[in-house]
């Protein structure tokens, strides 16, 4: 999910990745999500508003991993189930619409047909094992 942000934020010459870095270093040790608020906030003032950003991919994939990440923060405070479907469609959206402008994929496949496809990538893989880490630790 990093990439999508760090994309945007070097397209907009924005200092603002370091807080996407030091969430994402926050889940390698679990003591420090212990204060989940003060990441909340932190990640709350690098949302992109897409009214700046109007039919923008990139600010688009931005807004969706500061959800993600939102998500994951809310869901270790509260350990609501019902987020962890959110967070895997967050997790995955902004990769899968990559993934089908690269590969070029067939507008007439079906749903089930593009996502077994999908899900065959192994960036898809890495993201689904890095949530089971994660959220469902």
């Amino acid at each position: 999910m990093k990439p999508f942000y760090v994309v945007f934020s070097k397209k907009e010459q924005l200092e603002n990745k370091k807080v996407i870095e030091e969430i994402l270093n926050s889940f390698q040790n679990p003591s420090n999500l212990k204060n989940t608020e003060i990441y909340l906030k932190k990640l709350q003032e690098i949302v992109p508003d897409l009214d700046e950003f109007p039919s923008d991919l990139e600010a688009s994939q931005a807004l969706d991993v500061c959800a993600f990440f939102a998500e994951i923060l809310e869901y270790i405070t509260d350990k609501n189930q019902d987020r962890i479907l959110t967070i895997l469609e967050l997790a995955l959206r902004p990769i899968e619409t990559e993934l089908e402008e690269k590969l070029n994929l067939n507008p007439n496949l079906s749903i089930a047909e593009t996502d077994e496809i999908l899900q065959q990538q192994p960036i898809i893989k890495q993201q689904i094992e890095f949530l089971n880490n994660v959220v469902l630790r």
